[in-house]
């Protein structure tokens, strides 16, 4: 009777969870239009980089103290709230083109990633880039006995 090891992996690989991650968002992504509790988030750029998940958001014209980053049930939550600025109450608009009030938006999180901190964000000329470690698979092996 002779053994075989067998290798098997507890969670996919990193190309296939980021595939997975982005699929999932664009899925998602005009879900947040519909809502009326606050508009999309600006665009978003999603990759992997040394073993590391980067979600880059624009949000221009938000100061830092104005951007909220959570997780909740494996979900990245970023929620932007301006301050109500005095120039815009003098002001008789005829358009507004430009984003006003509370954005949200929300994006899977890779399995393993169990609170926000193990994340970290940086904000800078607009663009919020949020990094994610991955999570290392874990390699198990297993003998199988063949008959």
């Amino acid at each position: 009777m002779r053994r075989r090891a067998i290798r098997s992996f507890n969670r996919p690989n990193t190309t296939f969870l980021v595939n997975k991650l982005i699929k999932d968002i664009s899925k998602n992504q005009g879900k947040n239009r519909r809502t009326g509790k606050g508009s999309q988030l600006g665009k978003t750029d999603i990759y992997e980089q040394d073993g590391t998940l980067h979600y880059e958001i624009e949000l221009p014209g938000f100061d830092k103290e104005e951007i909220t980053v959570k997780t909740r049930e494996n979900k990245l939550l970023v929620i932007g709230e301006p301050e109500q600025r005095s120039e815009d109450e003098d002001r008789n608009y005829l358009a507004r083109g430009r984003r006003q009030g509370t954005v949200k938006g929300s994006y899977p999180l890779p399995k393993g990633i169990d609170s926000a901190e193990a994340l970290t964000a940086r904000y800078e000329n607009g663009v919020l880039d949020i990094a994610v470690p991955l999570p290392k698979a874990e390699e198990q092996t297993i003998e199988v006995e063949i008959n």
